[in-house]
């Protein structure tokens, strides 16, 4: 997400921060489901526990608009084009 440059068009911003938030979710989503398979093949609940709370995290770190506004410092141009 740092190497975001700031002066691309809004456009290409919120395609590198979308490229970014996929690569970064599938990252944490892949050991999520691995928990999960595990449990099934175990049956230790201890692996579901990790699966969840692993979600949790995912949940926790779902981009909403203010995050995006403070991760891409978008200037007031850019903020009135996305709020449209």
């Amino acid at each position: 997400m740092s190497q975001i440059k700031l002066d691309l068009p809004l456009n290409q911003k919120l395609t590198h921060y979308q490229t970014a938030s996929i690569i970064r979710y599938a990252l944490i989503e892949g050991p999520a489901i691995l928990c999960f398979i595990i449990t099934l093949i175990s049956e230790q609940v201890s692996f579901l526990i990790i699966g969840w709370c692993i979600l949790v995290y995912m949940y926790t770190i779902r981009p909403t608009k203010d995050k995006v506004l403070k991760d891409l410092r978008l200037s007031l141009e850019e903020r009135i084009q996305l709020s449209k």
